[in-house]
């Protein structure tokens, strides 16, 4: 089926069609790098599993390497690779032990392998469990659903011992050496475990991945990166390239390949090796160019790009380019013809948590000298995308071609980066991307479909598609009758690169009205409200995210955290006691990343004030431990006496009842006291007990670089430190509770 194109060459009426040119679009390949270190110099500071992010021009042919971060500490790590689930797997080396932890925050848990050795590890295709071996050694299987102890292989044949394995043209191959190579290439049957030998004693038989952009195997060890072709009987060395000359102290160990001609070569003296063969599909021709920039030291493994393995961050999105059809979507860029192609793909977003889009990337196809491309992103409304879009990207991070055509058109993967993009879960979104070309005006842009054409594939809804010059002003599914132009029922090729915070608290949305929450002095209008939520017994936590509305007219806000204490002296419900802040004094005060101003309005004293949304995301690192809390959002005066803010009360349609833990409390000459301030219940000024509205996400700490370890820590659930979590802490709780202390 062609591809959609019947707008374009309508509108252009007796324009000629745009010659086909060469690659198009801009030549900054960026991709995110998860690694390994083999070692570290200080294990109380340093950690071991970390990610990078490097930028590769294909123009200059130079590598830059940015956003180091660390993950986790594990007691070895070598081997890595992605779960299907998004964890990391990551090889213990020596202890036997495979490592699976969350990618963002290091939380980790481990499995014996079944051997003395776990380096090297890979992904089985069916998702269903990893493989790991040593330097070398038997091959261990380690299920995954649920992780569990592994099983170790004795192996028979010509290599009793091995070090990596891969899947390629329906076969399993195999390197067998030692720590950086020289060593033997073969086959092997996970069935029977035989090992069949195919090239022996060369320098490059060590890391090994698959390529699909040339469908050949890469392979890496010391000096050394090798292609071979996996389809022939036996197999057949395509080229070699020996760095010998150019870097001399070059150890490879492993790498991988994003399948646009470029792969990256991890070297054990910490540099990284950033190859492009993408004009030759050949690693050791001289017109491949390679660079060098150095990472880290004690650099081991790097996690696949493509193919088992992979990050698998399309579970949000529709997936990859299923080279079927396409849809046109474009603005105008040199033309004079007033293109407004838009077309539409949804993504829903978990319940519960909070998400930071890191990313957004599709596959667009065009002819194309100039390429530019835009983002629109929208909320849902009834199952097509809400106009005017909450967020707009007026030009790509990145745009790469990835060497492969469709309809004589170049398939470019369109990229967009963010740092500040925040998305609630529970709800669907829908993201457009549209082409605006720059150089010949009869140029043309389509987004790529996804699934295969496969109804029960489609992901959410099908596309939808608008354009005022096709005569659909609004939004249209685009299986829709009403629509003959349209591709009918299909998702569209894009993927969405998010981590997920957990909402620890969620008072709802707010209403245009609140009490008195402003600093900047200590007269008359100063005041300040306080709301609490509590971190959960056992498990500290990590802030990750805050929102929270005021109304204001001060040119500042900001966001103080208080600790809870219970004070016996004040009694709630009938009850001795209660919490409140413990003192004037918060443990943090935040400074806002954002404010968003919504638009609405709140009228006190009928005087109308902007309601404002305060977002807070960069905290470093600020861990909570289970307990009571208080958090104030407050405007910050300038001195201005006009100036007001206040502190907005929650509504939520879901919940009979809006106090959470505690009803809010307030203090200050604006709530009506005098020196000394005390903290006293919202409902002693104003008359009715509130919440306010506010929201905090979490997740669980980094694992901790010092002694990392494979033991449990203390739960907060043990209540009378005694060391066991036992009924005794049931009645040694109730007893504080009744002596006034909740």
């Amino acid at each position: 089926m062609a591809i959609r194109s019947k707008y374009a060459r309508a509108a252009m009426g007796g324009m000629a069609a745009a010659a086909l040119c060469g690659a198009a679009g801009a030549q900054v390949v960026t991709h995110d790098l998860f690694y390994t270190r083999y070692g570290v110099d200080n294990p109380a500071v340093e950690y071991n599993v970390k990610k990078c992010t490097v930028s590769y021009d294909r123009t200059t042919h130079l590598a830059a390497i940015n956003g180091l971060t660390n993950i986790a500490q594990t007691l070895g790590a070598d081997g890595i690779t992605f779960a299907p689930d998004g964890d990391l797997l990551v090889g213990g080396q020596a202890t036997g032990r495979l490592f699976k932890m969350n990618r963002t925050t290091g939380v980790q848990t481990n499995q014996l392998v079944g051997q003395s050795s776990s380096f090297h590890v890979k992904l089985d295709p069916s998702g269903l469990k990893a493989w790991t071996a040593g330097l070398p050694d038997r091959l261990a299987d380690v299920p995954l659903n649920p992780f569990a102890p592994g099983t170790s292989h004795v192996l028979t044949g010509d290599d009793l011992l091995i070090t990596d394995i891969v899947w390629a043209a329906g076969k399993v191959f195999y390197t067998s050496s030692g720590v950086s190579g020289h060593g033997n290439f073969g086959e092997i049957n996970l069935t029977t475990f035989v090992t069949t030998r195919r090239i022996a004693n060369v320098d490059y038989a060590h890391g090994l991945q698959f390529d699909p952009f040339t469908n050949n195997l890469i392979l890496f060890g010391e000096h050394q990166i090798a292609q071979i072709d996996p389809s022939t009987n036996p197999p057949t060395i395509v080229s070699v390239l020996d760095l010998t000359s150019r870097f001399p102290n070059l150890d490879l160990d492993q790498g991988a390949a994003d399948g646009t001609g470029l792969l990256y070569g991890a070297s054990n003296d910490g540099n990284l090796i950033v190859l492009d063969y993408s004009a030759t599909h050949a690693v050791g021709t001289s017109a491949a160019t390679a660079d060098m920039q150095y990472l880290e030291r004690y650099l081991d493994d790097i996690a696949p790009l493509l193919g088992p393995g992979v990050n698998p961050c399309c579970p949000i999105g529709s997936g990859e380019f299923d080279f079927r059809n396409a849809q046109q979507s474009q603005l105008p860029g040199q033309s004079t013809v007033p293109f407004d192609f838009r077309v539409a793909d949804d993504f829903y977003l978990l319940p519960g948590q909070i998400y930071n889009i890191h990313s957004i990337e599709g596959t667009m196809i065009t002819d194309s000298t100039l390429p530019k491309a835009q983002l629109e992103l929208y909320r849902d409304c009834n199952g097509l995308p809400a106009d005017p879009p909450i967020r707009t990207a007026l030009q790509a991070t990145s745009i790469v071609d990835t060497g492969s055509t469709f309809q004589g058109k170049h398939v470019l993967k369109v990229r967009f980066e963010f740092t500040d993009l925040w998305l609630r879960g529970g709800e669907s979104y829908w993201v457009s991307l549209i082409g605006k070309g720059l150089g010949s005006p009869d140029e043309v842009w389509f987004w790529g479909t996804a699934g295969n054409g496969i109804g029960n594939q489609i992901k959410g809804r099908p596309g939808a598609f608008k354009s005022v010059i096709a005569g659909r002003p609004n939004w249209t599914p685009i299986d829709s009758p009403n629509c003959p132009t349209c591709l009918g029922c299909t998702d569209f090729a894009f993927c969405v690169n998010a981590d997920g915070c957990k909402i620890l608290n969620d008072n709802g949305t707010y209403l245009p009205s609140g009490t008195i929450s402003l600093d900047g002095g200590q007269g008359p209008l100063f005041g300040r409200t306080a709301d609490d939520f509590v971190v959960p017994p056992c498990v500290t936590q990590q802030l990750c995210y805050i929102e929270a509305y005021i109304a204001s007219n001060c040119p500042q806000a900001r966001l103080s955290i208080y600790p809870g204490t219970c004070n016996t002296a004040n009694a709630t419900q009938g009850i001795p006691g209660g919490i409140f802040p413990n003192g004037f004094t918060p443990t943090y005060t935040l400074t806002p990343d954002r404010i968003v101003d919504t638009g609405q309005f709140a009228t006190v004293n009928g005087i109308r004030y902007p309601i404002l949304c305060l977002q807070f995301w960069n905290f470093g690192t600020i861990n909570l431990t289970p307990g009571d809390y208080w958090v104030s959002a407050y405007g910050l005066s300038s001195g201005d006496l006009t100036q007001r803010a206040f502190f907005l009360y929650n509504q939520d349609c879901h919940r009979p009842c809006l106090i959470k833990w505690s009803e809010g409390v307030v203090y200050g000459p604006a709530a009506g006291q005098t020196s000394p301030f005390q903290w006293v219940r919202g409902s002693t000024v104003f008359g009715t007990p509130h919440d306010y509205s506010f929201m905090i996400a979490v997740h669980d700490p980094a694992a901790p670089a010092a002694g990392a370890g494979l033991g449990n820590g203390v739960c907060a659930a043990d209540f009378d430190g005694n060391g066991s979590v036992s009924a005794q802490d049931i009645f040694a709780f109730l007893a504080s509770w009744f002596a006034g202390c909740p």
